[in-house]
């Protein structure tokens, strides 16, 4: 439907606002209100969530993209067995693919916006607290002996 090309082309040209030095994805910049987004995030102990303040859990936190359930909101298709987040096995896959491929997309447009920043993405399974495939991304500091994979 045209809702649903809207949508797509709305998560495939990305908003980004920097406040504080932290990077956030935001579906419209213009709509940006800065008291609805504390700094604080999230972070996994041992299964049990906390709060965090750290900028990178901040951003993984705020930038987490529930991409299942993007897509479930359309799903309509009553022969395929439900397998995971309203979705059947399939498209739960396709979910993977397109997070993947959405990462790619955000990496250029981020290298666009911040040029001397360095992102880190990470796609998997019920993401702090999302559920389904999330996508999320930090920034990574180039001065960390890790940045450079020594």
């Amino acid at each position: 439907s045209v809702e649903q090309a809207i949508a797509v082309l709305g998560v495939l040209s990305p908003d980004f606002v920097e406040r504080e030095g932290l990077v956030f994805w935001v579906p419209n910049a213009q709509d940006y209100i800065v008291e609805n987004y504390s700094l604080i995030g999230l972070k996994s102990d041992g299964g049990k969530l906390l709060k965090s303040a750290s900028p990178k859990d901040v951003e993984r936190y705020r930038n987490n993209l529930s991409v299942s359930q993007f897509f479930t909101t359309w799903e309509d298709a009553p022969d395929k067995p439900v397998f995971k987040v309203g979705l059947s096995k399939e498209d739960y896959e396709m979910c993977y693919v397109f997070a993947e491929e959405l990462a790619r997309h955000w990496q250029g447009a981020l290298a666009n916006h911040f040029p001397d920043k360095s992102f880190e993405f990470e796609v998997g399974d019920d993401l702090l607290d999302e559920y389904g495939v999330c996508l999320t991304f930090w920034q990574v500091s180039d001065h960390s002996p890790f940045a450079s994979g020594t």
